[in-house]
């Protein structure tokens, strides 16, 4: 039963662990989502970029082309920024439903725990009281078998002092007799 209390204790300390555990990777993807916003912006400054890039390359007409084209490139990969950022973040929702889903089912596992603790915690008191009833009976019983020992040695000590009465007795009826006799001699 010790040992059994024992493993709960340890399992108090892993639910513990796990949800300092999860409060850490709640943090830290708060963290990565401050970064994505952050790349948003980025995205969104450099899309503004490339516009303002294209509409300079149309203003400076046939000398501006190959401007025209590294800003149609600068536009795309704002584009694929923008959307690797959104998908980053729809990544981060998913995972903050997990852990929120992942947290609740820590703190239902560590109230179970509380409830599967008290129980051992009561059992071991029940068995520890039992273990006291039960020295408490052996204690009794050895008393009982001690007196019953005494009383026996009492009876067998009674029954050797009734058999030399009976035997005095015997003698006594015996020489009452031969007395009767010699009295029956003398005839007054």
């Amino acid at each position: 039963m010790q040992e059994t209390h024992q493993l709960t204790q340890r399992c108090g300390v892993m639910v513990a662990d796990v949800d300092s555990q999860m409060r850490e990777i709640v943090a830290a993807s708060g963290e990565i989502a401050g970064i994505v916003t952050l790349l948003d912006s980025l995205s969104l400054q450099t899309k503004l970029l490339a516009l303002n890039a294209a509409i300079e390359s149309a203003h400076a007409g046939i000398y501006g082309r190959s401007f025209s084209i590294v800003a149609r490139e600068i536009g795309l990969l704002s584009e694929k920024s923008g959307a690797s950022t959104r998908n980053i973040d729809r990544l981060i929702a998913g995972t903050h439903q997990h852990i929120d889903n992942g947290f609740s089912k820590v703190q239902a596992l560590e109230s179970l725990y509380m409830k599967i603790a008290g129980a051992v915690t009561d059992v071991v008191a029940l068995l520890d009281e039992l273990q006291q009833n039960a020295s408490a009976q052996s204690k009794r019983v050895n008393n009982v078998a001690e007196e019953i020992s005494r009383l026996n040695k009492q009876v067998k000590n009674s029954e050797a002092l009734t058999r030399h009465s009976a035997k005095a007795s015997e003698d006594l009826v015996s020489q009452a007799q031969r007395l009767s006799q010699s009295i029956s001699q003398f005839v007054l």
